[in-house]
């Protein structure tokens, strides 16, 4: 596995609480949680948000699995709290949010399209981002041959704050899409993206 920029990513823990990584389901996503092995800078945290899975005994196997290289799983369920926790007690940390599921209905804040197809996101990333000050890099994921794996940080915000609501958003949108296209068979195309329909507006 090879990651591009790691540096980079690192160098904005000076400037900023957190930094937020953007992810996809795309080839062995996996692999941010060994983000911890690699940095260099000194008492870097790591973290990944995860789902808790309604199988207890499995769920304890995913979260070793997860955390086994020093990362921490935070439940999507407690992420807000534990992260202003990990601001409150100035922690430096790297997280990984996996933001390429369809949201449940009660929380769908916005709507864009993704290939070809009216999409609704999630938007806790960049909302929460903003009330953290995180810088937010898109985690662009490509197999360069059989076994062999690269992982490049792209910038996508060092001032969150200063972005229009669901621009960071939609941009990661698009990211993803260039990336799916690019080698489309390293999606999970099983997952039911599309679940949703968007409700037509009442007319008055």
């Amino acid at each position: 596995m090879e990651f591009v920029g790691l540096d980079e990513v690192e160098a904005q823990l000076d400037s900023h609480p957190f930094v937020f990584l953007y992810l996809g389901h795309v080839f062995n996503w996996e692999w941010v949680s060994t983000i911890p092995m690699w940095t260099k800078r000194e008492a870097t945290h790591g973290a990944q948000l995860y789902r808790p899975l309604n199988n207890a005994a499995f769920d304890r196997l995913f979260k070793h699995l997860r955390t086994r290289f020093g990362a921490e799983n935070i439940s999507k369920y407690d992420a807000f709290r534990r992260i202003m926790r990990l601001k409150a007690e100035g922690v430096p940390t790297i997280i990984g949010f996996i933001s390429d599921q369809a949201p449940r209905v009660q929380n769908i804040h916005d709507w864009t399209t993704f290939l070809n197809q009216d999409t609704p996101v999630f938007t806790g990333t960049e909302r929460i981002g903003k009330k953290v000050d995180a810088a937010i890099y898109y985690v662009d994921m490509e197999r360069v041959k059989r076994g062999y794996y690269r992982a490049t940080f792209r910038l996508m915000s060092d001032d969150v704050r200063s972005v229009p609501d669901y621009e960071l958003t939609n941009r990661y949108m698009n990211l993803l899409e260039q990336t799916i296209r690019r080698q489309p068979a390293g999606w999970l195309w099983s997952h039911r993206r599309w679940k949703h329909r968007r409700q037509p507006t009442a007319q008055i």
